[in-house]
């Protein structure tokens, strides 16, 4: 796939979102599927655009009998286990829910009537790299045993405890929400990014993909409400991310800060990847789908907070979003097509539109500043290296040509802009 970083696909031309597409290009045995899916959303524009239902024709190599494999942490609940029911009921992706509750996974799959073969749950603490490690190597036996390929990684986990006067840390000593938001998620891609890389039967890329929220940007509404996300220079960081030094900067604890920053990790992440993955062939991107809030991670949030926050973002901000509808997105992201961009951050216009509905289409957006900082950028991704005892990977400038006709047209789309 060719990448272009920094460059959007078309998106206010093109209305066709969903997995539909993903499923129209893999062959016959979701075309009736998509053409469901194809009436209520269509590309449609210029010569540049990608047309669903000429997708659906498409003849790509592909194996009947092989299903793409997508896992995705932290989908016991919410957003993650949202878009684990999209792609699982397509009956073209096997699904791996990477969790801490295998009970609760389990329960929440069975009440929504998925097919057993379309999923798998696997234990994952992403508060352990020793977890961490052994999830790698349990997933791999599985994939090998059942003779698949991992095609997409969903780093959706999160946790805040907005209440803490004092910080948690992980099993291996580093503060929780960096800890396990970014160093668990961290390693986790590193250890299976090569298998990401050897993956694309299908002739769409392989993918990658970090959840991203707003209020890791201080230029962004979400993130100018205090405390905002701020990595100085790293000196928390370099001490150990411990003690004193239990904040990226070095400076005071405070909790709601160190989740914002946990998440402008993610946005780095997300770049370093895709300057040395993107190369390679896999699409490394980040998404904000929308204020989901009425999502778990506010549950600690007192009730006042849970009433009030959903009607402001339904009301005020126009950005509220569904759990149901924020899963479609994500999946959207993992296996739509129109979303090949490597080191891309997709956004849902919150404004409104002449019809009254929001936007259906993700468009490429600009990570935080500080993110952008090449100089912080480096340093952060070498010293998450050394924590999570792992050896930096190199940077590559050469991109393979893309390996179907609908990202041919995306390319060219992407060099047009």
């Amino acid at each position: 796939m060719e990448a272009f970083v920094g460059s959007a696909v078309p998106v206010r031309r093109a209305e066709g979102y969903g997995v539909a597409t993903r499923a129209a290009v893999c062959g016959s045995r979701a075309t009736g599927w998509a053409r469901s899916t194809v009436e209520r959303s269509r590309l449609a524009g210029s010569k540049a655009m990608v047309s669903v239902r000429n997708a659906v024709r498409m003849n790509v190599t592909f194996s009947p009998n092989q299903k793409d494999v997508v896992v995705i942490t932290g989908a016991s609940s919410g957003l993650g286990m949202a878009a684990a029911k999209e792609l699982a009921s397509t009956g073209d992706w096997l699904v791996v829910l990477a969790v801490r509750s295998f009970s609760k996974a389990e329960k929440a799959l069975r009440e929504a009537n998925l097919n057993p073969k379309n999923y798998r749950i696997l234990p994952l603490d992403l508060a352990s790299l020793t977890s961490v490690r052994q999830f790698s190597e349990s997933l791999k036996t599985m994939l090998a045993k059942e003779k698949l390929d991992l095609n997409a990684i969903v780093c959706n986990a999160a946790t805040w405890h907005p209440k803490d006067k004092k910080p948690r840390y992980t099993a291996d000593g580093f503060e929780e929400h960096v800890g396990t938001n970014h160093l668990g998620h961290f390693l986790l891609a590193h250890l299976l990014a090569d298998d990401l890389r050897k993956s694309a039967r299908t002739g769409l890329a392989p993918r990658l993909v970090f959840l991203g929220t707003e209020t890791h940007n201080p230029d962004s509404i979400a993130g100018k409400v205090p405390p905002q996300a701020d990595l100085g220079r790293l000196a928390g960081l370099e001490k150990g991310l411990c003690g004193e030094n239990a904040m990226i900067d070095g400076k005071k604890f405070e909790p709601t800060k160190a989740y914002k920053d946990s998440k402008v990790c993610n946005a780095i992440t997300m770049k370093q990847m895709s300057d040395r993955y993107g190369p390679r062939g896999v699409v490394v991107s980040a998404m904000f789908p929308g204020c989901v809030a009425s999502s778990g991670l506010f549950r600690e949030k007192r009730g006042w907070f849970n009433s009030f926050f959903p009607w402001f973002q339904k009301n005020i901000t126009k950005q509220y979003v569904s759990v149901e509808e924020a899963g479609h997105r994500l999946a959207a992201v993992v296996a739509n097509p129109l979303y090949s961009t490597t080191g891309a951050y997709w956004k849902w216009n919150s404004l409104k539109l002449g019809d009254g509905t929001m936007d259906p289409v993700g468009t490429n957006i600009a990570i935080s500043q500080q993110a952008r900082d090449e100089e912080l950028a480096n340093r952060l991704y070498e010293l998450s290296c050394e924590m999570v005892g792992i050896s930096p990977i190199s940077k590559s400038r050469a991109y393979p040509e893309p390996k179907s006709d609908i990202e041919r047209l995306v390319s060219s789309a992407n060099q047009s802009r």
